[in-house]
Formats: structure tokens, sequence, C-alpha cells
């Protein structure tokens, strides 16, 4: 059972981040409006189109003219962890979630994400399984499972939180839910980082204590084919530089 309605309830900022996806931001959005959090007034779209080259910026001030809401951000190109830093800024949300052109949520994703948070006032993140497809523009209701290894079981099985295994590999998922006021305590995404400045950013916040949980559900639809899996070798190295700067501080913990 989900918060509905109180004056006192948390609110969502889910902060997306578009380059030429033109192909993926209507249903990124559609199913980000068809959250139980949105249908409460609980949830914020911050769209930060950077530099693209496509028409991403007129799909969403469609949406906007019909009432989203969505505040919509236009830069020139910059790295992902810049947009990110750059909607967090400007999110006016109790919790944050970073929510990618091409994946999908649960229609009860945030509600639930955001309902461990509240009910745990010292838990900062949140994360949750996710299922894999690698279907184009996939809906929660309508997808394939991935045949493409290493995911041909078709399904992100993630650990419990575990500091100590957060050194070994990053498992938070593809949509995790943070507080926004963790980046009081610990600062925004590491924007020299282009592929895992969110690793840093979870390896940042373990080392300064940050509580963070896995919920027992599959909240959402990860599809293969990112930018990660294009360029694994700088995501390895950028990893390493990472676990290099924050593994003693975890250690000693």
């Amino acid at each position: 059972q989900g918060a509905t309605g109180a004056s006192m309830a948390s609110t969502v900022s889910a902060i997306v981040s578009s380059y030429n996806a033109e192909m993926w931001i209507a249903g990124r959005i559609d199913n980000l409006l068809e959250q139980t959090l949105h249908a409460q007034g609980r949830l914020e779209i911050v769209v930060v189109v950077a530099g693209s080259k496509q028409d991403e910026g007129r799909i969403v001030r469609d949406y906007w003219a019909a009432g989203a809401p969505i505040t919509l951000l236009t830069t020139l190109r910059e790295p992902i962890y810049t947009s990110w830093n750059r909607g967090i800024r400007v999110a006016r949300g109790d919790y944050v979630t970073n929510a990618n052109t091409d994946d999908r949520l649960a229609p009860d994703a945030l509600e639930r994400m955001a309902d461990a948070l509240d009910a745990d006032p010292e838990l900062d993140l949140v994360y949750a399984d996710s299922y894999v497809t690698d279907t184009v523009n996939a809906t929660w209701d309508n997808w394939h499972p991935s045949t493409a290894p290493p995911y041909t079981n078709a399904r992100l099985t993630w650990p419990d939180y575990d500091p100590a295994r957060l050194l070994q590999f990053c498992y938070m998922g593809p949509c995790p839910m943070w507080r926004k006021a963790l980046h009081t305590r610990v600062g925004l995404f590491d924007e020299s980082y282009q592929l895992a400045g969110d690793y840093e950013m979870w390896l940042r916040a373990a080392a300064k204590g940050a509580k963070m949980r896995k919920l027992d559900a599959v909240l959402s639809l990860f599809y293969y084919g990112g930018s990660t899996h294009q360029n694994q070798a700088l995501s390895d190295q950028e990893a390493r530089r990472a676990l290099l700067k924050w593994r003693s501080h975890i250690a000693r913990h």
C-alpha cells in the first residue's frame, strides 16, 4: 500500500538525459506518466536535451503543453553526468531517480521505491531487480526477453547491499532512487567520468556511510544495447579508477 494524496507525501524527480534519442523519448515519458506516483501528483520529470541533433525538444514541449509535469533544459553537447547534475540542481523532489530514455519501469515502481525511503528516514538509496530485453521501445506489458549473452536469462538479480560487495561490481541497477539530500552530504556526480560515474557515486556514498537497501521486487525493464556495452573497455577503466579512489575508505568504514 502506497501513500496516497497526503500533503506530506514525498515527491520524486525523474531525471531524463537525452541525446539523439528521438525514437525513445515519447515512450520514456509515457512510461513515467503511467506511474502511480504521477497519478498522485507526486512526480516531476526533468528532461535535459544535451546538444541533440534530433527533435526530442519538440516532443517534450508537446507533453508540457498538454499539462505533463515536465521541466525541459536544453544545453550544448555534454557528458551524461553533467546532464544528471544539471537536472538534480533544478529538481524539486525529495527523491531523485535517473530515467534512462531506453529503459522502462513497472507502473508502481516509483511509488514503491519512494515508500521504502519514506518508511526509513535513515535510508539513502533503494534499488531492485530488472528484467532484460533487446526489444526497442518495449513496454512493461509488451516485451521479449533478451537472448544476448550475458543476459540470456532475461533478468538482472542483484545482491543485497553490502559495502564490501560493492567493491566487486556495481549492483544498483539501471534505475535506483535516492534522497536528493544525499548530494548535500557527498556531492554531485563526478563529471570527469563518461560511463562509470554512477558507480563512483555509489562507492563515494558508501565510503561516507550512506545506507542503501535492495527491494525484493523486479521494478524495471533494462534495454540491453546502451553505450556502456558499446565501450566496455572504457567502462572497466573508469570503474578501476573509482575503486582505486574509494576502496580503502570503504574497507575502513
